[in-house]
């Protein structure tokens, strides 16, 4: 079986990995942040696994381990994908709460591949009785990406955890992710821990759609925010990524429309060294048939668009 350290060794998108009642539980929140975001009503969101994974090397053995899948979210179904070489290969679904049991066979291989276990988005997931194959070994990426924002930074609506543009953009760019996105979320300085033990080489921030819907957008925190984020991260490009189109950002919230809530933010991210805007709202196309609820959330197809035209927006990391 795998013990505590070997399990960190394959992880990656965890901030904290522990044990409990002989399950491994996964957290990407420091306990800072995980107490606050649940002072400031977002529980269990802080739960879910958006962005986690294991992922090693091999050349063909067995995977398998028992899970357990929590709330993380306001929707009721989870996913669970394993690909090899970032091709899906095994796609597990359900609604929350739910019990199982993997047991994926490798075959053997006359090349190492990597197998990458997904996380659910959207739901918290606890594994034991976790086994390997006996090659397995740890496959490090080469960069290190942050991805802060709300729900569609979490993954909702993707019904593959792989196809949330967070985990298509990490793929694409060889980095682990540390995913900290939380559904229904605004700026939120204080969200931003100065204890939290990881170095980004690139930062995506994706907040302003929730802003502007509560009428908070003219408040100053989106400001704050960028301030405290690139004192804490001096020389780290940030991306702030405007918000995507939704069906009802014509109608008027706090006196702007969502177009005019894009300006202000840009013009408040704007002339700050290492800190870029990329305007978004047409990366998806503008038909119901590429949302989840038609409306808002990407369905896996909007996500695939918008992190294909992500990749054309940064090529300086992408290259």
């Amino acid at each position: 079986m795998v013990t505590l350290e070997m399990l960190k060794g394959i992880t990656t998108g965890a901030v904290r990995i522990w044990e409990e009642d002989g399950w491994f539980r996964f957290s990407r929140f420091t306990r800072y942040q995980e107490e606050l975001l649940q002072q400031r009503g977002f529980a269990p969101r802080e739960q879910a696994g958006a962005g986690m994974r294991l992922e090693f090397l091999t050349r063909g053995g067995r995977l398998a381990f028992d899970y357990e899948v929590h709330p993380g979210s306001g929707r009721d179904y989870w996913g669970i994908e394993i690909a090899h070489d970032g091709l899906g290969m095994v796609h597990l679904q359900g609604k929350v709460p739910h019990s199982g049991h993997v047991c994926h066979q490798i075959p053997p291989l006359e090349r190492e591949i990597r197998v990458t276990v997904y996380f659910p988005n959207l739901a918290a997931l606890r594994i034991r009785n976790l086994q390997l194959p006996e090659d397995a070994a740890p496959y490090t990426r080469q960069k290190k990406y942050l991805a802060l924002g709300d729900s569609i930074t979490q993954g909702y609506d993707a019904a593959h955890p792989n196809q949330t543009y967070v985990n298509l953009l990490a793929d694409a760019w060889d980095a682990q992710v540390l995913n900290q996105a939380i559904g229904g979320d605004v700026f939120c300085p204080e969200n931003l821990d100065p204890a939290l033990d990881f170095s980004p080489d690139i930062i995506t921030v994706a907040y302003g759609t929730n802003d502007w819907t509560l009428q908070v957008l003219q408040s100053g925190a989106a400001k704050a925010y960028l301030d405290k984020l690139t004192g804490l991260y001096p020389g780290v490009p940030v991306f702030v990524l405007l918000p995507l189109w939704r069906e009802v950002e014509n109608e008027l919230r706090g006196g702007i429309t969502l177009q005019q809530g894009r300006e202000l933010l840009s013009s408040w991210a704007e002339n700050r060294e290492n800190v870029f805007v990329i305007d978004c709202h047409h990366f998806i196309p503008f038909l119901p048939e590429y949302f989840y609820d038609g409306v808002l959330h990407p369905n896996d197809m909007g996500y695939l668009y918008y992190a294909r035209a992500l990749e054309k927006a940064v090529p300086l990391f992408s290259h």
